[in-house]
């Protein structure tokens, strides 16, 4: 069979993603336990000699209300994600930008955001129609 017809060597290109949203469930942060020592002097050095995944979101993450994900289910992983706050407005999505993300940074499976979460499964118009709006 000749180069054309054959798939040897070939990478398959199938997108097959899922698209879903969850509230988020982590509950405030106790700003009195907050170590001051942790926040005052350890972390600022650390902020300072390694770069920071999420330089223009990492101090909205604690104020998202509501996560919507898009998962790639060939490769095991978090594409892009999208946090939404209190009053509906979208104030983090990633990649975007120098931000790497909160959920696009780690191992996370699909299965393992249904065990910890109450996900809601989207489809790929509505989530791309949110992630226009950032």
């Amino acid at each position: 069979m000749g180069a054309e017809g054959g798939t040897a060597g070939k990478m398959k290109t199938l997108e097959a993603k899922t698209y879903i949203k969850f509230l988020n469930n982590k509950k405030p942060i106790d700003k009195e336990r907050d170590s001051f020592f942790f926040n005052r002097i350890v972390y600022p050095i650390l902020s300072f000699i390694l770069p920071k995944a999420n330089p223009d979101f990492d101090h909205l993450y604690e104020k998202v209300h509501l996560w919507y994900l898009e998962y790639d289910d060939l490769n095991k992983y978090t594409c892009r994600e999208i946090g939404i706050d209190d009053n509906n407005t979208v104030i983090v999505k990633a990649p975007y930008k120098n931000n790497f993300g909160y959920w696009t940074d780690n191992d996370m499976t699909l299965e393992s955001y249904a065990s910890h979460f109450n996900i809601e499964y989207i489809d790929k118009d509505e989530f791309d129609s949110i992630w226009d709006l950032m």
